[in-house]
């Protein structure tokens, strides 16, 4: 069966959005790799975990939830990377809906970073985002990075609740956190318990498990896709690679149980097929392509 329900608003983008999964505890500040699922955009942001006490530097500082809690600072003197942080979303940010952007975040009590000049703001990548890059020094300056939002100054020493509201006007696939450009100074602020929903949306059409079907699968590039009889005014299927990149679309208007796909072009390989009823992400599925 399908519903109609406003659980997929609720449902969180990220993956491992407490900071609580990781390969090893880390051992001292740094250690990003530690961190399953979020990758380091511009270095070297610092991932704490198991015992924040065992860091001294944050003696004064423990996870807003259970242990997991990410670093990330800026220093303009001299003039290194601003470090940034991002992931691969579960579902991509889609044209012309709103979306939420919350987290708690903090300054230390003392130290390096204790400033309270700056913020937090956001950035998305359509297709790719970099892995440690230090050709620049702010992720504004990256041609590929959009600028959704910031959030009000981080000015307190202890856990607070900050929100972005932002909509987009492309598709995007990765989203970045990192400290605004504008008035930096040397700051740094400890972020925990992320996540990012839909805002204000009611009666999103959501597909249960047994609802959608790809035959054959493994297929040759050609496969079927069968959906419920719903009701909608545009349909687009998206594909994304193994790496999280949107390898192809394929939009249609027409309300039937029945949809081909020729994907002949694309290489062998496992992919990510994205179904989406009027710009809302309705459900994910894999498929292989094998000749």
């Amino acid at each position: 069966m399908f519903l109609f329900s406003n659980n997929l608003s609720a449902q969180n983008l990220f993956q491992n959005a407490d900071f609580e999964d990781y390969y090893g505890c880390p051992t001292g500040i740094g250690q990003f790799d530690s961190l399953k699922n979020w990758i380091s955009v511009m270095p070297n942001p610092d991932y704490f975990n198991c015992n924040a006490s065992v860091y001294p530097f944050f003696i004064d500082s423990n996870a807003f939830s259970e242990f997991g809690f990410v670093g990330i600072g800026a220093d303009p003197n001299p003039l290194g990377p601003v470090e940034a942080f991002g992931q691969n979303l579960q579902y991509p940010l889609v044209a012309n809906k709103e979306y939420k952007f919350s987290f708690y975040s903090k300054i230390p009590l003392s130290g390096i970073g204790s400033d309270t000049c700056s913020s937090v703001s956001i950035y998305g990548f359509k297709n790719y985002m970099p892995k440690d890059t230090l050709s620049f020094h702010h992720i504004s300056e990256l041609s590929t990075a959009k600028f959704l939002g910031s959030s009000h100054k981080i000015q307190n020493s202890s856990w607070m609740h900050y929100e972005i509201i932002f909509n987009t006007s492309d598709t995007l696939l990765y989203f970045a956190i990192t400290v605004t450009k504008d008035n930096l100074c040397k700051v740094y602020f400890l972020i925990d318990s992320v996540s990012l929903t839909i805002n204000n949306t009611d009666h999103i059409l959501e597909l249960g498990e047994n609802n959608l079907s790809i035959s054959p699968n493994p297929n040759a590039g050609i496969f079927n896709i069968n959906l419920p009889n719903i009701k909608y005014q545009h349909l687009q299927f998206a594909i994304v690679n193994a790496i999280g990149q949107l390898v192809k679309t394929v939009n249609d208007n027409n309300s039937k149980l029945n949809h081909e796909l020729d994907c002949k072009e694309l290489p062998n390989g496992l992919y990510n097929l994205i179904v989406k009823a009027d710009g809302m992400p309705l459900h994910t599925t894999k498929f292989i392509i094998h000749r």
